[in-house]
């Protein structure tokens, strides 16, 4: 299966580097089991013909490699445990300054975060809750605490506020209906994950 298609927050073996010979460091091996962490996006270098995707390397952190690299899924993204005892668990936390509204700057953030769209969009209260709530859900289920100890505590306090969104509208979801509950991604959430 190629990279690019892959959810976000699996974990993958690389089977094949595709087009790595673009790229300038490349510090993933063969057969390394990563996780997917970010959706494809334009590679640094302008000249660069591929887009990459952002993993998380056990040795190195978040590296990019090509969304043209084969892989094999090792597992699928997982949500992390119900949110209302992880929301409930949660420590007030306050959004990095200059990060208000639509005005954002890296500033403050820890760079997974930063680099991943999709967990700036649901920090900053962006995204739908309900989507926002299951997103958080499997980025949390990944450990980045070796990476860096911030990533948690501003994921586990952007899900108690999205949540707390979720459950004040009760129109949002039936909550019988709440994907979370089945303990697994739904189809749907699977697909928005693959970019």
């Amino acid at each position: 299966m190629l990279l690019r298609e892959v959810p976000s927050y699996s974990q993958v073996a690389v089977l094949d580097f595709g087009t790595v010979s673009e790229l300038d460091e490349f510090p993933t091996a063969l057969d390394d089991v990563v996780t997917v962490w970010t959706k494809p996006e334009r590679a640094d270098d302008p000249m660069a013909l591929i887009d990459v995707r952002g993993v998380l390397d056990s040795e190195h952190g978040l590296v990019f490699i090509p969304t043209d690299a084969q892989v094999r899924i090792v597992e699928m993204p997982r949500f992390a445990g119900d949110p209302a005892e992880l929301a409930e668990r949660a420590e007030r936390f306050h959004l990095p300054g200059g990060s208000r509204g639509a005005v954002a700057t890296s500033d403050g953030w820890p760079e997974l975060v930063w680099r991943s769209d999709d967990l700036t969009s649901v920090c900053m209260g962006w995204s739908d809750p309900e989507l926002s709530v299951e997103v958080l859900l499997c980025a949390l289920a990944v450990d980045t605490d070796r990476w860096d100890p911030l990533v948690r505590p501003m994921l586990s306090g952007a899900l108690k506020a999205r949540y707390a969104a979720v459950v004040r509208d009760p129109r949002t979801y039936p909550p019988e209906r709440y994907p979370w509950l089945s303990g697994r991604p739904g189809e749907a959430l699977l697909e928005y994950l693959s970019g």
